[in-house]
């Protein structure tokens, strides 16, 4: 496998990271202090956790968020019966290259990361959906982690989301100092893998 390639798969998983991170976090966010007991979260703490979840994704694989919010754009579709609640928008550059802007119609989380486990699974035999549920559940349980090991800034950034409805680039780079967060990480790389410069 030549170098470049290992790139698109480490961009590809990272991805995959991104879209279950939201689901993630909005789990995190019920878990209780004690086995058998659940936290009491309104929708809108728990969709801020969500869009949370996706920006500190975003963030760990070293891209810059621009901009998170939680109001609702009944304008653009997500999937067959629903409508766009949040969003967490980011990219490789410092700022946007333009307005940030939703086409009428998008796909849910899920159902990106499900095509982009199906990309990654013609990658590594047995070929097919059983590859794909396996890069699955490997990728859900790497987006755990990364929830587990970032909680503190991901609920940093819930609460900041839930009192604001939304935060720009410059509030959200205020927030997660205070939050103890530690200069950008370097963009992932796969396992055994030398960080190319």
């Amino acid at each position: 496998m030549t170098a470049e390639t290992e790139r698109i798969i480490a961009r590809f998983e990272a991805a995959v990271v991104v879209h279950l991170a939201g689901k993630a976090a909005a789990r995190r966010a019920l878990q209780g202090s004690a086995p058998g007991w659940q936290r009491w979260r309104t929708p809108e703490e728990l969709l801020a956790h969500h869009e949370a979840g996706h920006a500190i994704a975003q963030w760990a694989r070293g891209d810059f968020v621009w901009k998170l919010s939680i109001m609702a754009d009944k304008s653009a579709r997500v999937g067959n019966s629903g409508y766009l609640a949040g969003f967490s928008s980011a990219g490789v550059t410092p700022a946007p290259p333009g307005p940030i802007e939703f086409p009428a119609r998008v796909d849910c989380d899920l159902r990106n990361a499900a095509s982009d486990c199906m990309m990654l699974s013609l990658c590594e035999p047995p070929y097919g959906w059983r590859a794909a549920v396996r890069v699955a559940h490997r990728l859900r349980a790497r987006t755990r982690d990364l929830v587990d090991q970032h909680w503190h800034l991901i609920a940093a950034l819930a609460g900041e989301l839930v009192r604001h409805q939304e935060l720009d680039q410059i509030q959200i780079e205020r927030i997660l100092p205070r939050a103890g967060l530690m200069p950008r990480p370097a963009p992932y790389v796969p396992d055994g893998q030398a960080a190319s410069v």
